[in-house]
């Protein structure tokens, strides 16, 4: 089975998505969605779409009260998706900053930071010793 990835940087306004397949095996902005009462209905809706088998989120260790709400946040989004899709935090510490760095070099040509630093994340993941290279 083909095995798609959906990165996560979940914010208090906004949630930030990026993904990649083995096909393109490159990260993918996916832009971002509102952080509102739909966002669950929302986020199952998009990873039925993109048969996402795998979900990296930003978890910013030693913070315990953002950790608090992504918890909370990732425990309710399980149960609004398919019991095979497996779910990974990632440290995001920095990455708010890389992605700042990334779309200052793009020049702001409307690009979200949210997303850019959820593609930051799962570039994270990929980058990790204990992740297949073959992806």
């Amino acid at each position: 089975m083909l095995q798609k990835i959906l990165a996560i940087d979940r914010g208090s306004k906004r949630i930030g998505l990026a993904w990649m397949d083995e096909e393109n095996n490159t990260p993918l902005p996916l832009w971002y969605l509102e952080n509102t009462s739909t966002v669950y209905f929302d986020m199952a809706s998009l990873i039925a779409q993109y048969r996402i088998t795998t979900i990296v989120y930003g978890y910013p260790e030693g913070n315990k009260g953002v950790m608090s709400k992504i918890d909370k946040f990732i425990t309710s989004l399980k149960f609004s998706v398919a019991d095979t899709v497996v779910f990974h935090p990632i440290d995001e510490h920095y990455s708010s900053t890389e992605a700042s760095n990334i779309t200052w070099d793009l020049d702001h040509k409307h690009i979200s930071q949210d997303t850019i630093s959820a593609m930051v994340i799962l570039e994270r993941y990929l980058n990790r010793p204990d992740v297949p290279q073959d992806q």
